[in-house]
């Protein structure tokens, strides 16, 4: 049996955890990362684990760092993880491995599954044919990557477009973020005139910091933001921003094979007796 610990903004890496799953011939338990944190579970019992995310500012998620710090993976004999991202692969499962390692444990194998990139919210999101074929065609890559976890191969390769970006501009990218918070992102949220009170961005927000005032999305300023962007992608007008001085241009993607409800129920999960 194999646990697959994830996390998911706006589908992409719940979809290819699924999917991955679909390609296995054995039993496959899907545990929300943000779930089993929420409900006290601090423990795994599998001995086949995996770790599926999105890559943030070219590392690990911060409430995905946060849930590997206090996460213990005891009787873990492989553990494997697949990144979902939009750019190059970096040097992410390093960053994974290292966390794995004050367990004791190691990353035996990893893949970089190339989907449209939701997370950096300065430029226009390219809508374009290549982005589209980026959303729906990731399954090859899953399926190999199934291949490798059945036979409990042993497996790290990097694909490499420019090594020097990889190796020097991403880790000072990584620095900059981390030590700014994004650029003090969280506190630049607010929704514009074309808000309708729908309430969808306060359901999806997996930090709970959005709550509804008087029918309009505000974001706590006392509740730290996961970065997700659930709240930008799935606006069905638009009406989230960045900034209230400037819209952003036109543009949201997210996956469409993953329910709103899927995503929501994130927030809980029930362990399963064995």
């Amino acid at each position: 049996m194999i646990e697959i610990y994830y996390y998911s903004g706006t589908g992409f890496t719940l979809n290819a955890a699924k999917l991955f799953a679909n390609e296995l011939k054995e039993e496959v338990r899907l545990v929300p990362m943000l779930g089993a944190f929420n409900s006290g579970l601090t423990e795994s019992e599998a001995e086949n684990v995996g770790l599926f995310m999105p890559m943030h500012a070219g590392t690990i998620p911060l409430f995905c760092k946060k849930f590997l710090e206090n996460f213990k993976f005891t009787r873990a004999k492989y553990i494997f993880s697949l990144i979902t991202s939009g750019g190059a692969s970096t040097k992410i499962h390093k960053d994974i491995d290292h966390l794995l390692k004050k367990q004791k444990k190691n990353l035996a194998a990893y893949q970089f599954v190339v989907t449209p990139n939701t997370f950096d919210p300065v430029f226009k999101v390219p809508l374009d044919e290549k982005t589209l074929r980026e959303r729906d065609n990731i399954g090859q890559d899953i399926k190999n990557f199934a291949g490798v976890v059945s036979d409990r191969k042993h497996e790290i390769r990097l694909k490499y477009r420019n090594r020097i970006v990889e190796n020097f501009v991403f880790p000072l990218v990584k620095l900059i973020n981390h030590a700014t918070d994004y650029f003090w992102l969280q506190n630049c949220f607010c929704a514009n005139d074309k808000c309708i009170g729908c309430g969808k961005c306060e359901t999806l927000c997996l930090s709970g910091k959005i709550k509804m005032k008087d029918g309009r999305p505000l974001w706590q300023k006392d509740v730290s933001c996961q970065y997700c962007l659930a709240c930008l992608h799935f606006c069905p007008v638009e009406a989230v921003q960045i900034s209230s001085k400037k819209d952003l241009p036109p543009g949201r993607i997210f996956c469409k094979d993953i329910s709103t409800k899927e995503l929501r129920a994130q927030k809980e999960y029930v362990r399963e007796e064995v």
